[in-house]
């Protein structure tokens, strides 16, 4: 192997089969590092992202593709709001005394990891572990807090949480071996706060791989040969602009009805946007569905949007567009033009970035995406191939194991 066998310790509080797509990306990474001769644990706790996951009981103690889970035991009452995000605000510290409880019987490792969610106490409780275990700490930023909070309006500029939360994170992200993040402008984001650039690593997330067996396109989906289908497969939130997607829908229903815009998943949104769009023929919502499930349909379609709100891609990476750049389907990004996602997808031509965000602007460029239809199995072949080069699964995997060969150092 040419390096030294460590001992890894991933933490995060959902893990395989939990429904969270980093929940199975977890199963991904860590059965990789064990496949390159790793002594890899996950601690985490029994299923319980959504009501259906809270109805599954897994072995406390189990290996998965020669990774050894520990499953702590989910905590009563935790799908009651309140409950649940004192349960979620508890995992940090169940994780400082499973820590605890192994320096005591003199186990050790050579890395802890984390994932930054819930904001900041996660980081911190993971930190500790790794001290308590003299462990390097890898911080995986999926999102970085608190500025995606302040950019979404839902935390005032240096209010208290601001300052709380960034005071806590930018603590987290010094002790750190090394911060992994998604994009460069994620990057930019974290150096900003002072941090070393070289110690922030680069590395993309990557399409979901199926755990399960195909699942064949149910034949209600499929979609019909003189339909050109739009797609949005996700979380249905309320800072994605969805609502310019049915605004455009408006615009376009009768000049061009063989558009479809379908809207695959559930989220907070949802019943506001099925209210806007409740007299157009040319929008349809679908519910969520397994990725298993789900694969076909986002396959089916010509073009997968991406919706993110004004200045979000300094703070988090919309991670369906590897989805759709896997599954060969070209994109339209509502996005600021400057970002590296923009860049990324006119750079390697497998996509339109929207002149705007509001419903004229995304009408106006999928107008030009319809127009240049004749071309979009061409674009396939591009989304396919820039994927299978830069934004795989494989691809990712490999710089995984170069940062534990860095470590090792």
């Amino acid at each position: 192997m040419g390096f030294a066998r460590m001992r890894v310790l991933a933490i995060y509080r959902h893990f395989w089969p939990d429904s969270p797509p980093y929940a199975s990306m977890l199963r991904s990474i860590t059965s990789h590092l064990a496949s390159d001769g790793h002594d890899v644990t996950m601690l985490t706790e029994q299923p319980g992202y959504k009501a259906a996951d809270r109805t599954m009981s897994c072995p406390a103690h189990d290996m998965v593709d020669d990774v050894s889970v520990r499953r702590l035991a989910r905590l009563p009452g935790t799908g009651i709001g309140m409950v649940r995000r004192i349960a979620t605000a508890l995992f940090p510290v169940r994780v400082v005394l499973y820590a605890l409880g192994r320096r005591l019987r003199g186990e050790r490792f050579d890395v802890i990891w984390t994932a930054t969610m819930p904001p900041a106490i996660n980081g911190l409780g993971v930190w500790l572990a790794a001290r308590i275990l003299n462990a390097k700490f890898v911080y995986h930023f999926q999102d970085t807090y608190p500025e995606l909070q302040v950019f979404t309006g839902n935390w005032r500029k240096n209010g208290l949480l601001d300052r709380t939360v960034g005071w806590i994170d930018r603590r987290n992200a010094r002790k750190a071996a090394v911060c992994i993040t998604l994009s460069e402008d994620m990057a930019d984001t974290i150096a900003a706060r002072g941090i070393d650039r070289q110690k922030i690593i680069v590395i993309n997330n990557f399409m979901l791989a199926g755990f399960g067996t195909d699942v064949p396109l149910p034949p209600h989906l499929a979609k019909p040969d003189d339909v050109f289908r739009i797609i949005f497969a996700g979380n249905v939130g309320r800072f994605q602009g969805l609502e310019a997607f049915v605004d455009a829908a408006r615009l376009l229903s009768m000049e061009r009805p063989a558009i479809e815009f379908m809207i695959l998943g559930e989220g907070s949104a949802l019943p506001e946007l099925k209210q806007r769009a409740a007299d157009l023929p040319t929008v349809r919502f679908e519910g969520h569905m397994p990725f298993d499930a789900a694969r076909p349909v986002i396959a089916s379609a010509d073009l997968g949007l991406v919706s993110i709100d004004p200045g979000i891609y300094r703070t988090a990476y919309p991670s369906k567009t590897l989805t759709y750049l896997g599954l060969g389907v070209p994109v339209l990004a509502v996005v600021e033009p400057e970002s590296a996602l923009a860049h990324d997808l006119i750079g390697n031509d497998v996509g339109w970035v929207a002149d705007g965000n509001d419903g004229p602007a995304l009408a106006r460029s999928i107008r030009k995406a319809h127009d240049a239809r004749a071309g979009i199995g061409a674009a396939r072949e591009r989304a396919l191939s820039y994927y299978r080069r830069d934004l795989s699964r494989e691809a990712a995997l490999a710089r995984w194991s170069a940062i534990m060969r860095d470590l090792d150092q």
